[in-house]
């Protein structure tokens, strides 16, 4: 899913204020522009880094880490309740031979 950038939308502590309009992820500059600098391509590979580097997009967002995880969580929910984010459960490890 593309990224586009909406000026009238300011990313706020715990909430990027993504939405999706006619199938693109509309959200904030600062979003897109930390995509653009990561060369993530799509809604998907940005929610991905977010989940895995919640420091670093805090840092790029002047947030705390927590803040970064909890709005990384509001969008992984957002593009599976759309159906963009298919998460498929993790198995569990198996030690030795069973």
């Amino acid at each position: 899913m593309k990224m586009s950038a909406d000026d009238n939308i300011l990313a706020s502590p715990g909430d990027f204020s993504t939405r999706i309009d006619e199938g693109v992820l509309i959200a904030p500059p600062a979003l897109v522009e930390l995509a653009q600098a990561q060369n993530l391509g799509s809604a998907e590979e940005f929610v991905g880094y977010a989940r895995s580097f919640p420091s670093a997009v805090a840092a790029s967002l002047g947030w705390q880490p927590s803040a970064a995880i909890a709005a990384a969580q509001t969008l992984s929910n957002q593009l599976f309740d759309a159906g963009i984010l298919n998460v498929e459960a993790i198995p569990s490890r198996v030690y030795g031979l069973g």
